[in-house]
């Protein structure tokens, strides 16, 4: 019994032992992050497409990111949110119920619908109202994004 238990407890030390620690390696995949936050001022949208036909049209901004590259699209992931006015914030698309008053008076309530394109060197928030028929559409009001990239 005496040998099993020394013959153990050498195995418990010999297994145990651990040379010195060495330098860290490089960071592996998945460990570079970037946010960038995004403002756009009601003002600054863009008109794209004719109102007045049917298939509408929308509104769109675009930034340019160099950190946008063909290696964070393929390999890594972007993501878009909007920015409230209370900080929180809302994974793209999000869709917002707008009230306003029509051309002749009437209430009326639409929904626009955020969302982003993202390709190398750009980023696009597109602002568009669910009608897609809208003979006067509103410009969006400003709004603000942030930009999670990981790769």
């Amino acid at each position: 019994m005496k040998k099993i238990f020394i013959a153990s407890l050498l195995a418990c030390l010999i297994i145990a032992c651990e040379g010195p620690v060495g330098p860290p390696g490089p960071p592996g995949e998945g460990t570079n992050w970037r946010n960038d936050t995004y403002e756009i001022l009601a003002g600054d949208w863009t008109l794209v497409g004719d109102p007045n036909l049917p298939g509408g049209s929308y509104y769109e901004y675009v930034f340019s990111n160099s950190y946008i590259s063909t290696f964070v699209l393929e390999y890594g992931a972007v993501a878009g949110y909007i920015v409230f006015a209370d900080g929180k914030q809302s994974l793209l698309p999000y869709i917002e119920t707008v009230g306003y008053t029509d051309n002749v008076g009437n209430p009326y309530l639409d929904q626009i619908q955020y969302t982003c394109d993202v390709w190398p060197g750009y980023i696009r928030f597109i602002a568009t109202w669910m009608d897609y028929y809208n003979a006067m559409p509103l410009p969006p009001e400003s709004v603000k994004f942030r930009i999670a990239m990981m790769w």
